[in-house]
């Protein structure tokens, strides 16, 4: 999926023809490094598209895999997605106020 980002952002940067050397500079600027033969497939099979008809293909893609991986279709909804939130976690301190337990490990107190 980075390469394909990757890919996305050169040709959204104004590059016509994205290249190996395009897609590895915007990789190796995050700190990725480039595996060229995964960038040369994606080049391969997005060359020629506009932004639109690649990003169309990639949520084909992307449906179809969350229906075999999870067996149950999940949409792509707009927005930021957030994760649920579950309640705090209350913690009850297991030291005693007499200075033994966990809290007097070295018997300082």
């Amino acid at each position: 999926m980075r390469y394909a980002a990757a890919y996305l952002l050169s040709l959204i940067g104004g590059n016509p023809s994205p290249s190996l050397q395009s897609i590895s500079t915007i990789l190796s600027s995050v700190g990725i490094v480039c595996d060229e033969q995964k960038a040369y497939n994606v080049i391969q099979a997005c060359q020629g598209k506009n932004v639109n008809e690649i990003i169309e293909q990639g949520l084909v893609k992307l449906e179809s895999m969350s229906t075999v991986t999870t067996g149950v279709a999940v949409p792509l909804l707009p927005g930021p997605y957030l994760p649920p939130v579950s309640p705090p976690i209350s913690r009850q301190s297991s030291v005693s106020s007499t200075g033994s337990g966990v809290g007097d490990l070295f018997g300082d107190g």
